[in-house]
């Protein structure tokens, strides 16, 4: 007996539909994750002391999030680390210094994406029986549990991504200003003789 296909009269719409407010907030995670990743491409340049778009080309040509904090670890590490006799110097101290903030927004990026890629990879879906939004991994391990999301969640990473683009460009411009391997010869440290 041969079957014929099901006709639909309209397209399938996906749960999230009747609740716009979710869909734009995971969109809005999605958007923020690109201005991070741009953000950091920036900082590497100006640590590197390159034009913003050749840092950009470095950064953002390995496809992996992940990969690419690591090279701004990496070159960071090989741009601003200091040997143990330096590090009492003025410039060593402003090396220092510079590293350790540079590995701390490396931190707080590489765990702002993998928040990103729950976000954007779960399975998102609305409970009837619960009356809210869920979501359930997707990874290939049977038995994962749609877990209740509230939108505040959501709302809290979007403000966490933005408060990091801010911190980056912080570190970015000063990183312009001021390259923390160069000796500062502003006149007001200068001593007078």
């Amino acid at each position: 007996m041969v079957h014929k296909p099901r006709e639909y009269t309209e397209p399938t719409t996906h749960p999230l539909e009747e609740h716009p407010d979710y869909v734009r907030a995971i969109g809005m995670v999605s958007l923020e994750a690109v201005a991070i990743e741009l953000r950091m491409a920036n900082l590497l340049a100006r640590m590197l002391g390159l034009p913003p778009r050749i840092g950009q080309a470095i950064y953002l040509t390995p496809k992996s999030e992940t990969t690419r904090i690591e090279i701004l670890r990496n070159a960071a590490h090989s741009r601003l680390a200091v040997s143990p006799s330096r590090k009492k110097s003025v410039l060593g101290r402003q090396m220092t210094k510079a590293l350790a903030d540079v590995n701390r927004i490396c931190g707080r990026a590489q765990g702002l994406i993998n928040l990103r890629h729950r976000m954007i990879h779960d399975e998102w879906n609305y409970s009837d029986k619960e009356k809210n939004v869920t979501r359930r991994q997707i990874d290939g391990v049977p038995g994962r549990q749609r877990v209740p999301t509230p939108k505040k969640e959501i709302d809290d990473l979007i403000e966490k991504m933005r408060v990091l683009i801010d911190d980056v460009l912080v570190l970015t411009t000063a990183f312009r200003d001021h390259p923390p391997f160069m000796a500062n010869m502003r006149s007001d440290l200068a001593k007078s003789g």
